[in-house]
């Protein structure tokens, strides 16, 4: 599946996926590309107390960071072999107490802010994160 860009002026009220709570997200060897001629501040996944499970997909040029995730203690979260590239905000985003996300074997590149940023009470396993600048 390739998704390229966001439709006309939806741009800038939606993320390009979004998961609401109680359902489940599945991403495998997909590519998000964001808006890059209206200069928007969309975001790849938006996921809300969701089960989230994204592997080997590309997320590119989104203004508001690739990977947005509010989890709960139940839900499961894992990105795995991800790339993310040139995201202005961040690459992953995770929020939500005693949340327990698994980020593993992921490239992160050319972000103008932090690889991954979690909350202090985020029980986040993080491995094998590549960062280039």
């Amino acid at each position: 599946m390739i998704l390229s860009g966001i439709f006309r002026e939806t741009y800038r009220k939606v993320p390009c996926l979004t998961a609401l709570p109680g359902t489940r997200l599945e991403m495998y060897r997909c590519n998000a590309k964001g808006d890059t001629v209206n200069d928007a501040d969309c975001a790849g996944v938006l996921g809300i107390n969701a089960d989230i499970l994204i592997k080997e997909c590309t997320f590119a040029h989104f203004k508001s960071g690739g990977i947005m995730i509010q989890s709960l203690p139940q839900t499961m979260v894992l990105i795995d072999s991800c790339s993310i590239i040139s995201c202005r905000t961040g690459g992953i985003y995770v929020q939500g107490k005693a949340s327990r996300p698994t980020i593993v074997k992921n490239k992160i590149a050319f972000c103008r802010s932090t690889a991954i940023t979690t909350n202090l009470d985020v029980d986040a396993n993080v491995s094998h994160v590549q960062q280039y600048y």
